[in-house]
């Protein structure tokens, strides 16, 4: 299925929709932590793969996703003087990747140590030649991003998805259009939807169910430890799409949360984390901790562990970060009677990490 049809777009380039601004806006901020991170690490490559990258601009003159991502590199370019930047860009309508072409031309010359490639075709072709060329050399594929907002589902399996997988350095930034999966099940797209889930208990699925499926398909073929979902909402409060991100790097997990809740999700959007249903948290500039203080007495009940592991379980198994613990939960737990605090030759009112045992009552 094409994308004209699975978004309605006709255009070769259409106005920016605010649930895509925000998912932009995400996009840049976790790149510009990842590159950061990944230079100071000492990686001689690092990548950043968009699987459908479209024109590369909005109808307000707004970037796309692959500018998007190229000016992240830029505004980094001081602390990635000895790293190696791929990107790769696939695009495989011809008028919106001349489109493409134009805007990444129009950057200028880029740095030195930027590798950027723009295939006309589609992604599983792209990718799978480049799978393909490294495993036959017993290469691995670098440190890398790879942001998939499918135009359709029949060019992007999850076969493929494990293929890229398999690299244990990969990360995923997925877009997944529960509703237009819904709209669109009866469309003689069967077969597409069976590849692109690996599974096919997607048929009489809602979509929290669609959610759960492709959660689990990431988590036990494609082996990602951690798969975080964030529900897009539109100005009525209904789900747009869900997108998600995989990891196998707790670092990574924590910088993506921190994009998240870096954005301010007032306005025409909002979004909230949708991976635990029973635990629904909403991004805003006020955080309400309740449910972070609910889910920690809750399964945290009788368990002694150190501040340390507290901010641990909190970046891993919830939407809240390990910078909300001291202000969110431990002073206020402490003054509450909520949590009991040992401290090991520590001040009273401090929380070394280490040396701080806390107890959340059974």
């Amino acid at each position: 299925m094409a994308k004209d049809t699975y978004h309605g777009l006709k255009d070769t380039i259409w106005p920016l929709p605010p649930h895509t601004r925000a998912k932009h806006e995400i996009l840049r901020k976790y790149l510009e932590a990842y590159f950061a991170i990944l230079g100071r690490g000492g990686f001689p490559r690092v990548a950043f793969i968009d699987g459908f990258a479209g024109p590369g601009i909005y109808k307000g003159g707004e970037p796309g996703s692959p500018i998007v991502a190229l000016k992240a590199a830029m505004n980094n370019k001081a602390r990635l003087t000895g790293t190696g930047l791929q990107f790769r860009f696939s695009e495989k309508d011809p008028a919106r990747f001349a489109s493409l072409q134009e805007q990444v031309s129009a950057l200028g010359p880029l740095p030195e140590n930027f590798d950027v490639k723009l295939f006309g075709k589609p992604f599983s072709d792209v990718v799978g030649g480049m799978l393909d060329a490294l495993e036959a050399k017993r290469q691995s594929l670098p440190p890398a991003l790879v942001m998939l907002d499918p135009f359709g589902w029949a060019d992007m399996p999850m076969s493929l998805v494990c293929r890229l997988a398999n690299h244990p350095k990969t990360e995923f930034l997925i877009t997944l259009m529960t509703s237009e999966i819904q709209q669109h099940a009866r469309d003689h797209v069967e077969e597409s939807l069976d590849t692109f889930f690996g599974r096919e208990g997607w048929r009489s699925a809602n979509q929290r169910e669609l959610l759960d499926l492709y959660r689990v398909a990431l988590q036990q073929d494609a082996g990602l430890t951690f798969v975080r979902s964030f529900a897009m909402r539109d100005k009525h409060d209904a789900i747009d799409y869900f997108l998600v991100f995989g990891t196998r790097n707790t670092k990574g997990l924590f910088e993506m949360k921190r994009a998240m809740w870096s954005l301010d999700a007032s306005g025409d959007f909002r979004f909230s984390d949708a991976t635990n249903p029973d635990q629904l948290v909403l991004f805003g500039k006020e955080p309400d901790f309740e449910p972070l203080i609910a889910q920690l007495r809750d399964e945290l009940a009788g368990r002694r562990i150190s501040v340390e592991e507290l901010e641990k379980y909190v970046d891993e198994e919830t939407a809240f970060l390990h910078t909300h613990v001291r202000g969110a939960v431990l002073k206020p737990g402490e003054e509450g009677g909520w949590i009991s605090v040992e401290r090991d030759g520590a001040r009273a009112g401090s929380f070394p990490r280490e040396r701080t045992m806390i107890e959340f009552p059974g």
